[in-house]
């Protein structure tokens, strides 16, 4: 699909059965499923102080069905149960990095046990990383919207900008019906 491009344009209403991605081999993102927002604010934050990847646009991507966590006693006799709502995120960064930063960066969430060794070798198979940003058809038959921003993490440190942009230029005209071309994309080593 090419950095920050939609194929073949869009024109019209989006077909609910199609789902649209956003690669780039540019700037790092990252799907965080079943997290709360603090979770995926928490890895944001963390991803930021550790690598220098820049500001950060959290957008939720869906909710799934409610939850409930069950605690037992020794007795196995439950004597609490917590309510929970795992939620997706997807975490946007707008450091224009390269590829092999990106890679690095996703080999080292491997070996901490954050992101899965399937998803980093499928992505090395790629050479990109995809997020979705159409909507689409969720567990429960119904069309889940589109990925929405909810928080904005800032950095004070600076940095190659861009990232951000070529991600939202191009979420919205997926929703506004147009087509986008990307910049030029800039090249980092």
């Amino acid at each position: 699909m090419g950095v920050g491009s939609v194929p073949g344009g869009i024109s019209g209403a989006m077909n609910k059965y199609i789902i649209w991605g956003y690669s780039t081999n540019q700037h790092l993102l990252i799907d965080a499923d079943n997290k709360t927002l603090k979770q995926a604010i928490w890895l944001g934050r963390f991803v930021q102080n550790t690598w220098p990847v820049g500001d950060c646009l959290v957008l939720k991507s869906s909710e799934r069905k409610e939850d409930f966590i069950y605690f037992y006693n020794a007795e196995d006799n439950v004597f609490g149960i917590a309510h929970v709502r795992p939620e997706s995120y997807h975490l946007v960064f707008d450091a224009i990095i390269g590829w092999s930063e990106i890679k690095r960066i996703i080999y080292e969430l491997v070996e901490m046990g954050i992101i899965s060794r399937e998803f980093y070798e499928f992505r090395l198979w790629r050479n990109d990383l995809t997020l979705r940003i159409s909507g689409k058809v969720c567990d429960n038959g119904k069309v889940c919207a589109p990925p929405r921003p909810v928080a904005y993490l800032e950095v004070s440190y600076g940095y190659k900008r861009g990232g951000i942009e070529m991600y939202v230029n191009t979420l919205q005209a997926l929703l506004n019906g147009k087509t986008y071309i990307p910049p030029v994309p800039v090249q980092c080593r």
